[in-house]
């Protein structure tokens, strides 16, 4: 079984973290949006964002932001390298979400999905998340609705 470390990201995770949302999204966030999250992050009684790195050895292997909003969860991002796909990178990186929401007093994390994909959409099902409702022609670059969905934090 190979194994996977989560943690902080750090600074020397920012470029393979660009490179990745690179690989994975339709519309990445830039290196220097990237780059202000994980060295500056936005903190107040009300808001915070989190950055989680997942390693194999030393290679990143995925990655997740999350915002903390007024006691909610919000999963902005979450990618597992393609290499690394299938091996627990995905789970590994919602359970350190979940429970980093969990210690902060988060009753409820949110996250939206393309409707076509269908490997996330098990993997926050298998996770406790459940379908709240559809946003029509939510994403671009190719245009798709996105899937609503929630879990409760317990």
């Amino acid at each position: 079984m190979t194994e996977i470390t989560v943690s902080g990201m750090s600074s020397a995770d920012i470029p393979a973290v660009s490179k990745l949302e690179r690989l994975c999204f339709s519309d990445p966030w830039s290196s220097e949006a990237i780059s202000t999250l994980v060295l500056s992050p936005e903190r107040s009684d009300s808001f915070r964002q989190l950055t989680f790195a997942a390693h194999i050895g030393s290679r990143l292997a995925g990655y997740a932001i999350v915002y903390l909003v007024a006691g909610e969860g919000q999963l902005e991002r979450i990618a597992a390298s393609p290499e690394f796909r299938r091996m627990g990178v995905g789970k590994a990186l919602l359970g350190a979400v979940m429970d980093e929401m969990r210690e902060l007093g988060a009753g409820r994390i949110t996250l939206e999905v393309r409707e076509s994909n269908a490997a996330a959409r098990a993997l926050y099902e298998s996770s406790g998340f459940v379908t709240d409702g559809i946003r029509r022609r939510f994403y671009r670059d190719p245009t798709e609705d996105a899937v609503l969905m929630s879990a409760e934090i317990k």
